[in-house]
């Protein structure tokens, strides 16, 4: 594979201080990858430039960054070269939740690795099938798109006295901002926020470096 395509966008705090990036990596028809690909090139250009010693210049001091993980990612030891204080996993709402997934991610929590719950629509059926894994979890994204405004209400109220962080993801416009802000939540993202930005990579036999400079340089553009 020689090409990369990478999109990020910032996630911020009440204090409008960047909080996070959410990076995604995706292949040449702009579809999602995840480390598990298939292809061990990509795979290994995706830890190499995730691992490398630029973290710090990449994210700035104190920003993380969510990844996407999937059920090979968690159960093939994988995530072990990630830095956990400065990944959170993000679990994706259409993982299959099988008692291997749900081990592993109880034995990365017990590593002390941050995990996140990706376009929670705050319905029964959503709360049912991670109720298992509340006790693990450290952010809910919450998708104010897809969420009944009652259930959204509903689920805020039931997560606000926990040791949960509320995130509000689909924040399209100010009203949307300042509706999600009156209504408490900890974090906030969408193309209000900041626009996703995609960046080409072409893979060489330096691949690690190309990958992290430019990520370095669209982070700088936005702080």
């Amino acid at each position: 594979m020689n090409e990369l395509y990478i999109s990020k966008q910032r996630i911020i705090d009440n204090k409008k201080g960047i909080y996070a990036y959410e990076i995604v990596f995706k292949d040449s028809s702009n579809k999602p990858i995840g480390f598990s690909n298939s292809l061990k090139a990509t795979s290994k250009l995706i830890i190499n430039s995730i691992g490398s010693s630029e973290l710090n210049k990449l994210l700035g001091k104190d920003a993380m960054a969510f990844i996407n993980v999937d059920e090979t990612t968690l159960t093939k030891g994988i995530l072990d070269v990630l830095d956990k204080d400065r990944f959170i996993l993000n679990i994706l709402e259409d993982i299959t939740l099988n008692e291997a997934v749900i081990t592993s991610i109880i034995a990365y929590k017990k590593k002390g690795f941050k995990f996140s719950l990706e376009h929670f629509d705050s319905s029964a059926r959503m709360i049912v099938k991670f109720q298992r894994l509340f006790n693990y979890i450290d952010i809910i994204k919450m998708d104010i798109l897809t969420s009944e405004y009652e259930n959204l209400e509903k689920v805020m109220n039931k997560f606000k006295s926990t040791r949960i962080k509320l995130l509000a993801q689909g924040v399209e416009s100010k009203e949307d901002f300042e509706d999600c802000m009156e209504m408490g939540f900890d974090y906030y993202q969408g193309n209000y926020i900041d626009k996703t930005e995609v960046v080409e990579m072409q893979a060489t036999k330096e691949p690690t470096q190309i990958v992290v400079m430019q990520l370095i340089k669209i982070i700088k553009n936005n702080n």
